[in-house]
């Protein structure tokens, strides 16, 4: 048996240039396990359902290489909560649209509610960006005096693919944005500091 004794450093007492090596050597520190996104996701979880859609599943890869991005799943939506949002946007659809909500909004919420089916298409399993998923719609059983509001049914659908792009977007670059912020020079001296970790002179990690 033999005793070694070697000198254990904290990071703040090495100096600049090991500290800028054990930076680097740690810089995954903060996101080495999944749960550093867990609250992001959740957060938009709740954003999503809030918006209208139904139990959204939230995906993602990342980040920094082809293909990488964000997106969600759900089998349908809140009818309700659509019809609010789509009245609370009513200026980005057209002139004759805005005229029928105007007169007769309670026959687009009735014909929404009776006769339309809202899903998220899922296109690719491999990536997960905005563009492997569509919102497609379906009208059935539908009254031949009622067939004349299919064209509005249109426009809020195409107008909800927009929407659904625009989070996908949103989610990924917050996402983005928490992920660079915890592999952050500041964040990763501040883990180390916080958590005590202990280092030789040469900056290698004291883990026995």
């Amino acid at each position: 048996m033999r005793i070694i004794k070697v000198k254990a450093f904290e990071y703040d007492e090495l100096s600049d240039e090991t500290k800028e090596k054990v930076v680097e050597d740690q810089r995954y520190i903060n996101v080495r396990f999944n749960d550093w996104y867990e609250t992001v996701v959740d957060s938009w979880k709740e954003s999503l359902e809030e918006f209208g859609f139904f139990d959204p599943k939230v995906y993602f890869s990342g980040f920094y290489s082809q293909g990488d991005g964000a997106c969600f799943d759900c089998e349908s939506v809140y009818i309700d909560k659509i019809f609010d949002a789509v009245h609370s946007e009513l200026e980005n659809f057209s002139k004759e649209f805005q005229e029928q909500f105007k007169n007769d909004k309670d026959a687009i919420y009735e014909f929404m509610e009776n006769h339309v089916w809202f899903v998220i298409e899922s296109f690719s399993s491999r990536y997960c960006h905005e563009n492997t998923r569509k919102i497609t719609w379906n009208c059935h059983g539908v009254p031949e005096e009622l067939e004349h509001l299919e064209k509005f049914i249109n426009e809020i659908g195409e107008w909800l693919e927009e929407k659904r792009k625009t989070f996908c977007q949103e989610i990924y670059r917050h996402l983005e944005s928490v992920y660079e912020h915890l592999t952050s020079d500041e964040a990763v001296a501040s883990t180390l500091n916080c958590n005590e970790y202990e280092f030789l002179e040469n900056g290698r990690l004291i883990d026995f």
